[in-house]
């Protein structure tokens, strides 16, 4: 006796679950807030600062707040699309 369900079924569920992932994220980007110039540049700056830090070493309890802060940054200029600047953003030499 064959217990297992046809691949048909995992097939089905498994685009059914992709296609509302999708949804969800498309949602979410939809409503995702815009930062302007300055705000997306003091991001970057913290970010570049914290990089900074890490690579000049430190005790495992320094790095590992430094690693936190940067990705909570990170994670801020993505949902700020600051990429939309593109350009502007680079840093000048």
């Amino acid at each position: 006796m064959n217990l297992r369900p046809k691949k048909r079924v995992y097939t089905a569920l498994s685009v059914l679950l992709l296609s509302c992932g999708l949804n969800i994220a498309v949602v979410d980007s939809a409503f995702a807030q815009k930062a302007s110039l300055e705000q997306c540049q003091k991001l970057q700056m913290k970010i570049a600062r914290l990089t900074s830090l890490r690579r000049g070493g430190g005790n495992a309890i320094r790095m590992e707040t430094w690693r936190q802060q940067r990705k909570r940054y990170e994670h801020q200029f993505r949902e700020y699309r600051c990429r939309t600047h593109g350009k502007l953003l680079r840093v000048k030499n």
